[in-house]
């Protein structure tokens, strides 16, 4: 008998009146998107998500090759927000990114928000959302949505504390080897 492994998935969305300016941690820098940071971003991508159940969800985070596939189909998307794409840089080089994408219904999508483990908890992850969200505004957008994990809460804290409220809460089915609710 085959098991199937499913994840609680929440779907968040946030209106985008008037997004506050980043506040950067010192020491650490954010960097606007540019054609020349795709292998950055696939790499911050695959250090924060490898052994996440992200990566059960999505194999290609679990891959350096997927999420440099990933990034060069976000990039390459006729609704790519460059000025919603931020790379982030402490004192060890690149920590964190987020990328966006234009949605349906005038909204603006978060691809991904990833922060490298040693980089979490210090305000790189609010940094990172709020320059997307001020880019998704200049790009004439009402609204962000974007997917988590239910268990990954301090995400879900983070995206509660900017605004962001449930819309939807859903099953995603995983690899095997990631439990939550198995039938």
């Amino acid at each position: 008998m085959q098991v199937r492994t499913y994840v609680q998935r929440l779907r968040m969305e946030a209106p985008l009146r008037s997004p506050p300016m980043p506040v950067v941690p010192a020491g650490f820098e954010l960097v606007p998107w540019d054609d020349d940071l795709v292998l950055p971003h696939a790499e911050v991508k695959w250090l924060a998500f490898r052994d996440t159940v992200d990566a059960a969800i999505f194999p290609n985070l679990g891959r350096l090759d997927g999420c440099l596939q990933w990034m060069r189909a976000i990039a390459a998307h006729s609704g790519f927000v460059p000025a919603a794409t931020w790379l982030a840089r402490g004192p060890d080089g690149a920590c964190g990114c987020i990328q966006g994408v234009r949605g349906a219904r005038r909204a603006g999508m978060i691809q991904n928000l990833a922060v490298l483990a040693e980089s979490r908890g210090l305000g790189v992850g609010r940094a990172l959302l709020e320059a997307s969200l001020r880019g998704f505004r200049a790009a004439g957008l009402a609204a962000a949505q974007l997917e988590v994990s239910a268990r990954n809460l301090p995400a879900v804290r983070l995206y509660e504390s900017a605004g962001f409220q449930v819309r939807k809460s859903f099953y995603r089915e995983t690899r095997a080897e990631y439990t939550e609710y198995s039938i």
